[in-house]
């Protein structure tokens, strides 16, 4: 999955006890010269340990079906807000999501809207549409990102970077300010006074892809 591109952090934590608990027992069984006293203490140490690791990497598995571990009914909760129930409103980028699933996926269903979601996770929470959406975590993103012509309809961006880094940005650092050959403003996205302005930019039919090492300012119309 790291050869791909895609996000598998998470598996380390559920995996590397089995492997750990197997090199260590294969380092305390090797033989050595190593006095018996010492070797005993070592083996009732891997008895007391190996289990424990066994037993935690087990909870672990299993807690990933049980829906109480984190929260009482969350994935109901998220299905209500993503559908635009009570308190859905509230949430800063609401407005940015719901144009999204009344809108624009409404009038193309197959759009597809390239965006860097570690600070928009509710941007496709509210659309409804998570599939319709590539994120950093998609093998694709890296080539998309390189060559969005021919490969993406949308782009969206936020106004600055914040909580970390937009790999967007970071690509094409002049997007929001004065976009790119390759896209038309489409719509802008200013929400509350404190949600950053975003913009969404359609990416252009030009039959092939632009040169992408930095993208030319747009004329002022």
């Amino acid at each position: 999955m790291y050869l791909l591109g895609q996000s598998a952090g998470w598996l380390r934590f559920y995996v590397y006890e089995v492997v750990f608990g197997l090199l260590l027992l294969a380092y305390c069984l090797q033989p050595r010269v190593i006095p018996l006293p010492v070797r005993a203490r070592w083996a009732a140490l891997c008895f007391v340990v190996i289990p424990l690791l066994v037993w935690s990497n087990t909870m672990t598995w299993k807690g990933l079906d049980d829906h109480d571990v984190v929260y009482s009914g969350e994935s109901e909760y998220l299905r209500m807000l993503a559908a635009g129930g009570a308190g859905a409103s509230t949430y800063p980028h609401w407005e940015i999501g719901s144009h999204f699933r009344d809108v624009l996926f409404t009038a193309k269903p197959e759009a597809l809207v390239l965006i860097d979601d570690q600070q928009a996770t509710d941007i496709v929470l509210f659309s409804a549409r998570p599939g319709r959406f590539v994120t950093p975590s998609a093998s694709q993103f890296n080539d998309y990102l390189s060559v969005p012509v021919g490969n993406i309809d949308y782009i969206l961006v936020p106004k600055v970077s914040s909580h970390g880094q937009n790999l967007i940005l970071d690509a094409y650092p002049d997007l929001f300010e004065e976009g790119a050959p390759f896209v038309t403003l489409e719509r802008e996205f200013t929400g509350r006074a404190e949600v950053q302005l975003w913009r969404l930019y359609r990416v252009l039919d030009l039959g092939k892809a632009l040169p992408q090492d930095k993208p030319a300012a747009r004329e002022e119309r």
